[in-house]
């Protein structure tokens, strides 16, 4: 279904996204070539690599970028904690890229042990 040409604006959103993997796809995600878990490092990247691709350099949202291509700033943004990264970017700006756990009522979410150690 297309987007309403209408629709400018769609705010704070979540997404709930489910895929199906066969048992290969499923261990090249988590394991590494050698069978250890991959690191929480190739996760962020990759991430990081994909909000790079969505956000429009001259979109209202651009200022997703810099978190997303700055590897001092994202190093940072981790030492520091979402709850501080008033101190790394504008207000606005900092608000914008706030995982919304913080933006309302907090849910604990606990990975299953079945999970490698370097994702969870």
């Amino acid at each position: 279904m297309p987007i309403p040409e209408a629709v400018t604006d769609f705010g704070r959103c979540s997404l709930a996204v489910e895929a199906h993997y066969d048992d290969a796809a499923l261990r090249a995600l988590f394991l590494g070539a050698a069978g250890a878990p991959r690191d929480r490092t190739e996760y962020e990247a990759a991430g990081r690599r994909a909000l790079a691709l969505l956000v429009l350099p001259d979109g209202d949202d651009a200022f997703r970028l810099r978190p997303a291509t700055d590897d001092g700033l994202w190093n940072e943004m981790k030492a520091q904690g979402p709850a501080n990264f008033t101190r790394l970017l504008p207000a606005t700006q900092a608000e914008g890229v706030r995982p919304d756990y913080l933006a309302g009522p907090t849910a604990c979410v606990t990975p299953p042990r079945s999970w490698p150690r370097s994702i969870d």
